[in-house]
């Protein structure tokens, strides 16, 4: 056997030449014929048409060789001519009837099979003579390139050993059966010698390894799911990418926005998050399911999930802190009331939030700068009343307040509302923490605002407050510039005072008169009262008995002094002859002119007109009267009967 690439002569059981390792036919080829073949073109490599063998008489190793063209120097023989290889010769190789020339191929396509049913159409029928294809004339030559210097020829090509049995075998015994693997293949019939296979190296044992576990076995509704949803495993266009990220961001974005606060914005679009990451999730989990297994297809996903998840995550446990985040933010825009209550609802409460005080105490001082005093201070009292144990938002209010409380009471002041700028003043005067300097500053400003409403309600003749006010300012700041003017007009406002008391209840005018007699006696009013509580007084009463419709008869009461239970006759007589008399009317009322301040005995009795005798009746230790200064007596109802001579 001559191989047709290098002409060497082999065994005809050989099939690989071991000089240049070309596949080798059985079909006999004359020597000459080989080494025309041989004489191809100096500047070309040699051609091979690789020789097909049938599917079925080849091995998988047989099938991954193939001839490929070999760089060689040939014999420089330009009248040499290739003999033309048949694209149709073939040779069966491998098993029975190996070297029996294959039958030749026909020049036209034999008509191939048909199956059942197949509907057949008849060859096509040439309607005119056929134009032959135009010459495409040859390429211009390559120009010979010049100074390449010595070619230096490629390294041999590996040439496997031929192939040789494997000797001194022995007998082949066979592996005991693997538990749970599958029967082992035995072969049946005849199945004629194995094709023979390229030879390589042989390579020792590795030895016993213990037997090998077979891979579990995939179920079938895995392959089935991977089956109908291969689509999942293509990935997204990047359009619809980009999209569906844009539409979850304005989602989010939106539900953020529309809560009624942030915090109920952050936990709406914390849930739109957990879902969507939930969804996406599962979404990756199908298209693992559906056969994806490159680990780079699933970071964007795993990205997406993680950050949405903590978005979620965020949303879900941030809600005391967003709460806290937008008071600040109300805070600084000056929101008090919606500041106050993103606190409470972050857990901010009395009696310890900084926070909570901290707003009440800025609120208050805008309105203080806004003169707006009452408000503030409303404000400022709330910090003190609810919130004592913010300590430092405590002394903050207590500062504010003595601010708001002197800048109240000038801003009245010059309102001429001196009884709130005194009640002010009064209260902040009684606060434990108003230091000196508020004591001084406040005194100041109270010892004028009494004198300036005492001098109001002078002017007012309203002479009861008017002294209460000047008294107030007396006895409260003595040291006071105005304690020093107020002198002449006190004493208007006493004898006003004391002159309305006497007609409304004339026992308390006493105290007043006697004050204007002993402290303003260098007064006008001091004098005035202090001839007033030497005048002499009415003394009156009414006798509820019947009285005698005599005309014959007078009824009268006599004021006696030196009257006593067993006095004799003419005593009684000179007694009842320089004593104070007056007639009791028919109504039994009866009235003394002024009689000077003393003690007087109540004698009543009656007259006969025409003789003069009468009779006289007296209870000393009932009825005596006590006159005294600024106020009549009166006996009131007596129910004695008045006798009758």
């Amino acid at each position: 056997m001559i191989c047709i690439r290098c002409g060497a002569t082999q065994p005809d059981n050989a099939h690989f030449c071991p000089n240049c390792g070309a596949q080798l036919s059985s079909e006999a080829i004359s020597k000459q014929q080989a080494e025309k073949s041989m004489q191809a073109s100096t500047n070309e490599a040699v051609l091979h048409q690789p020789v097909e063998t049938p599917l079925e008489a080849t091995t998988p190793r047989q099938r991954s060789i193939t001839l490929e063209p070999m760089l060689r120097q040939q014999p420089t023989n330009s009248d040499a001519v290739v003999p033309p290889l048949s694209v149709s010769q073939h040779w069966e190789k491998f098993g029975p009837g190996s070297g029996v020339l294959a039958p030749q191929s026909s020049p036209y396509p034999a008509e191939p099979p048909h199956m059942p049913g197949e509907q057949l159409y008849p060859p096509l029928v040439s309607k005119g003579p056929i134009t032959p294809l135009p010459q495409i004339p040859d390429a211009p030559p390559y120009p010979p390139i010049a100074n390449m210097g010595p070619i230096t020829p490629l390294p041999p090509t590996f040439v496997a050993p031929p192939y040789s049995p494997i000797a001194n075998m022995g007998p082949i015994t066979p592996l005991p059966p693997t538990p749970g693997a599958p029967p082992r293949f035995t072969p049946t019939g005849n199945m004629g010698p194995f094709p023979q296979t390229f030879s390589a190296q042989l390579y020792p044992p590795t030895g016993n390894t213990g037997q090998i576990a077979l891979p579990p076995k995939r179920p079938s509704w895995l392959n089935t799911f991977e089956q109908r949803f291969a689509v999942l495993t293509q990935p997204l266009p990047l359009l619809v990418t980009l999209c569906t990220t844009a539409l979850v961001v304005i989602i989010l974005i939106g539900l953020q926005l529309t809560g009624s606060d942030w915090a109920a914005g952050a936990f709406h679009a914390a849930s739109a998050a957990s879902i969507i990451g939930l969804l996406v999730a599962l979404w990756a989990g199908a298209r693992a399911l559906a056969g994806l297994r490159q680990i780079k297809k699933y970071i964007g996903p795993a990205l997406a999930v993680l950050i949405l998840l903590t978005l979620g995550g965020i949303g879900f446990s941030q809600q005391s802190s967003i709460h806290t985040m937008q008071g600040r933010n109300w805070e600084g825009q000056q929101q008090w009331d919606f500041a106050i209550t993103e606190f409470q609802l972050a857990g901010e409460g009395t009696p310890t939030s900084d926070q909570i005080s901290r707003v009440y105490n800025e609120w208050g001082e805008q309105l203080s700068s806004a003169q707006r005093y009452v408000e503030a201070l409303a404000k400022f009292d709330i910090v003190l009343d609810n919130y004592n144990h913010a300590t430092t938002q405590v002394a903050r209010a207590q500062a504010n307040e003595i601010k708001a409380s002197l800048a109240l009471a000038q801003q009245t002041l010059q309102q001429h509302d001196y009884s709130t700028a005194t009640k002010r003043l009064d209260a902040l005067l009684r606060l434990s923490y108003c230091d000196n300097n508020c004591q001084s500053q406040a005194n100041a400003l109270d010892a004028t605002a009494y004198y300036s409403q005492a001098e109001t309600q002078l002017s007012a003749s309203q002479y009861d407050d008017a002294a209460t006010s000047f008294q107030a300012l007396l006895t409260r700041f003595p040291n006071a510039p105005e304690a020093s003017k107020v002198h002449p007009d006190f004493a208007r406002a006493l004898l006003g005072r004391g002159q309305l008391q006497r007609t409304t209840s004339c026992s308390s005018a006493i105290p007043t008169y006697q004050q204007l007699s002993t402290q303003f006696a260098d007064t006008p009013e001091g004098q005035t009262a202090t001839k007033a509580l030497k005048e002499p007084q009415k003394v009156t009463g009414h006798f509820t008995s019947t009285i005698p419709n005599n005309p014959a008869l007078t009824s009268f009461a006599a004021l006696m002094q030196g009257l006593r239970q067993n006095i004799t006759s003419n005593e009684l007589g000179t007694l009842l002859a320089k004593s104070p008399q007056t007639n009791i009317a028919s109504n039994g009322n009866f009235a003394f002119d002024p009689q000077p301040q003393g003690s007087y005995q109540l004698a009543w009795g009656s007259i006969n007109n025409r003789t003069g005798s009468g009779r006289l009746s007296w209870n000393v230790a009932r009825y005596v009267a006590t006159v005294g200064p600024l106020c009549a007596y009166d006996f009131g109802d007596i129910g004695e009967a008045i006798p009758v001579p």
